[in-house]
């Protein structure tokens, strides 16, 4: 029984110190958690809390201005009346001319080149279209292509030439001799073929096969040296702004040996030759020659399509002769009416 009596109060005891423990460690731990949470209130007042408030000021206003004397309210400068802008005129189209300001005549000659700025809209590179006439390289483009080419001037007939060709809005590429520039030529007849939308290229200065092929034989030094001395007549009238790149051998380059040196002669210097595809005969003997204007025109048709009728043809023609501006309708006419355009040579 005593033993019994023992055993419960002994049990009773340990219960007691069991829940007194527990006591302890529940109020240890809430002490520990309200240090912690003190600390972090603390941090939050002291140092977030301020930082926060610091970057709204930051973005919310800026700096107001101090007064200049104490006790005085600072002045806070106003920003001047913005008055609604109006145009003092209307506004004004523009035209080609002012949208290229330093191009004010479009007909002019353009520097470094044998045409105007105008008629670099229909100029191509010759040695494309040699390319495209001998069907070493297809013409792109749309449509067919017909390059009107006059050798040997200028002459006395070189105006009505340019009279048809301006009735008749279509450019042409003339082959000039420089012998035939220094007697013949006039600024204003050079002015003109610039003007009226054409291409300049040289044909020699003499025309002479004898000195230009002795022994029908190509002279690369001989050719190049009158190449140059008819760009410079030329640009005795036209001014050092022109220049040209394009070539006709006299005769054409089939016609004589030792040809390909010079070609090669030209090439250096950056000028192309080129020959035909098609011709009006004007030039022909008298028994091949075409007996009529209608004729000149068909033949040069006739003479295109024989030579491969590609999509590019190049017209040999010569200003010089009298048949030459009575024909040149009906030869416009025949390509015209086979859907051909007109370009230049440059």
């Amino acid at each position: 029984m005593d033993e019994h009596i023992y055993r419960r109060n002994s049990f009773k005891q340990r219960e007691k110190m069991r829940k007194k423990r527990k006591r302890r460690k529940i109020f240890f731990s809430s002490v520990g958690v309200v240090l912690v949470l003190g600390a972090g209130g603390l941090f939050l007042k002291n140092t977030l809390l301020p930082m926060i408030y610091k970057v709204e000021d930051s973005f919310e206003k800026a700096p107001e201005p101090e007064a200049e004397n104490p006790g005085e309210t600072a002045k806070i400068e106003e920003l001047p009346e913005v008055k609604e802008f109006t145009p003092k005129r209307p506004a004004e189209k523009i035209t080609p001319e002012k949208a290229v300001p330093e191009v004010k005549d479009l007909k002019r000659l353009k520097e470094g080149s044998n045409h105007s700025y105008e008629a670099s809209a229909y100029a191509y590179d010759t040695a494309d279209v040699k390319a495209w006439m001998r069907g070493k390289k297809d013409f792109e483009g749309e449509g067919k292509l017909a390059f009107l080419t006059f050798d040997d001037g200028p002459h006395k007939n070189t105006e009505k030439v340019l009279d048809v060709l301006k009735r008749r809005n279509v450019p042409g590429t003339f082959f000039l001799l420089g012998d035939t520039v220094e007697k013949n030529g006039t600024p204003e007849l050079m002015a003109r073929y610039i003007q009226e939308g054409h291409g300049i290229a040289v044909h020699s200065y003499s025309h002479d096969y004898g000195y230009l092929y002795p022994g029908r034989s190509a002279r690369a030094d001989r050719i190049v040296e009158e190449y140059e001395k008819t760009r410079s007549q030329i640009r005795g009238l036209l001014g050092e702004g022109f220049d040209t790149h394009v070539f006709r051998f006299p005769g054409g380059s089939m016609s004589w040996k030792n040809i390909e040196e010079a070609q090669s002669a030209l090439l250096s210097e950056g000028i192309v030759d080129i020959d035909w595809n098609s011709m009006s005969g004007d030039a022909e003997p008298k028994n091949r020659r075409p007996a009529t204007p209608e004729a000149m025109g068909q033949y040069a048709m006739k003479t295109f399509k024989d030579n491969g009728d590609r999509k590019v043809a190049v017209i040999l023609m010569h200003d010089v002769q009298n048949a030459t501006p009575e024909y040149l309708d009906h030869l416009i006419d025949e390509f015209e009416e086979a859907g051909f355009a007109f370009g230049i040579l440059k």
